[in-house]
This record gives C-alpha cells, structure tokens and sequence, in this order.
C-alpha cells in the first residue's frame, strides 16, 4: 500500500509466565517440545530421529514432548519403532497453559524443529520464563532470537539439530536466564498494552 506506515505489535504471553519460580533438583537434564503435532509444520518425526542420534551417544537427558493434534498417534509410534533407550522421551498429551508453564520452569532448553512458522508464541513463552532455545531458521522466528536467547539452525538439517542438541546439553548453564527473561518482556501485557494506547493516541492525533 503506497505511503503506509507499519508497525510490528508482538503477540502476547500470560502473566504467570513472568512469575519467579524455583528449579527443582533432576538427575537428567530435560529438553522440552510444545505445538500441536501438525507433521507438515511441525516436523517432529524429524525432530525425534536427531535426538535418536544423540541418544545413541548419551542419556543424560529426556526430551518431554508436550500436546496433541492431528498427527499424535502417528507421531507416537513413530517414536516407538524408534527404540530409544529407556527414559528418553515423555509425551504429556495436552496440557492447559499453566501445565505447560510449571513444565517450560523445570526444562533447561526449549527445542522446536518447524518448517514454517510465523512467530510461535511458544518462544514468546519460553523466553519469558528465561529458556534457552534451539529453533529452526524459518519465518518470524529469526526476529525473536538473538545470541542470547539460543541457536537457530537451518530447517530440515537434522545433523544440524542433533549438533545443537548434544551443544545445548553441555552449555544451557551457561546462558543468562536473567537477560533472555528481559528480552521476553517485550511480549508481556503491559508493554504490548503500552504499545497498542500509543499508536491509538498518535491516530488520535493527526489532524
């Protein structure tokens, strides 16, 4: 639209997500894993043969995969005619959202290996509770991270995503919880709220 004027106005994440929360102690760590099981965005079955690949080198960690959909089932045997070794992967089913917050709060590593995306508010989320994330490079998703909040990889490379795995694994402690919560309040109530009454006492302003 000729002489239009945009502005980007993220989505936003609930409040509870913003709330203090102790870690508690685990012997494994814990990658996590939230969407809506759609294998043609989500590409999951992808996802699960590159943690197969680190699987077979170390168990020190599970991957807790968490919701339902259209390829649940498919998905789910997949992962059994996998044969991972015992304890690796959790499927939760479906969660409400404050399930899934407790679950992002005792993770150490959010993981997501789409092949399109626009800006999953499940990054939102988890930069919010101060996860590091391995996300595939695809649509808004490079807009939202940055060296700070995790590793982007390119989408289908599995290798890539195994690498980043094993990577994340060793050095998630090593990330600033502290500052990627920061970066995620840009999608908190109160700043998109402030940002929407801007923009509506700016119109209100023209003459």
């Amino acid at each position: 639209i000729e002489n239009a004027h945009w502005q980007k106005i993220n989505n936003v994440v609930d409040d509870f997500f913003y709330q203090p929360y102790v870690k508690e102690p685990r012997t494994k760590k814990r990658l996590l894993h939230v969407s809506c099981f759609d294998e043609k965005a989500k590409n999951i079955k992808g996802l699960l043969r590159a943690t197969r690949k680190v699987a077979e080198k170390r168990q020190d960690f599970e991957l807790v995969l968490v919701g339902t959909g259209v390829d649940f089932e498919e998905d789910k045997a997949y992962a059994d005619s996998l044969l991972f070794p015992n304890g690796i992967l959790v499927f939760t089913g479906e969660l409400t959202p404050e399930q899934v917050c407790r679950w992002m709060q005792q993770s150490d590593a959010f993981v997501l290996f789409s092949r399109y995306e626009n800006a999953p508010v499940v990054l939102s989320e988890s930069e919010a509770i101060g996860l590091p994330i391995i996300s595939s490079n695809v649509g808004g998703i490079k807009e939202m991270m940055n060296s700070i909040t995790g590793v982007l990889i390119p989408s289908e490379d599995e290798d890539a995503l195994a690498n980043a795995i094993s990577f994340m694994l060793d050095h998630y402690q090593e990330y600033d919880t502290a500052l990627i919560r920061e970066h995620g309040k840009q999608y908190s109530f109160a700043t998109v709220g402030q940002q929407l009454m801007d923009i509506y006492i700016t119109i209100s302003n023209r003459k």
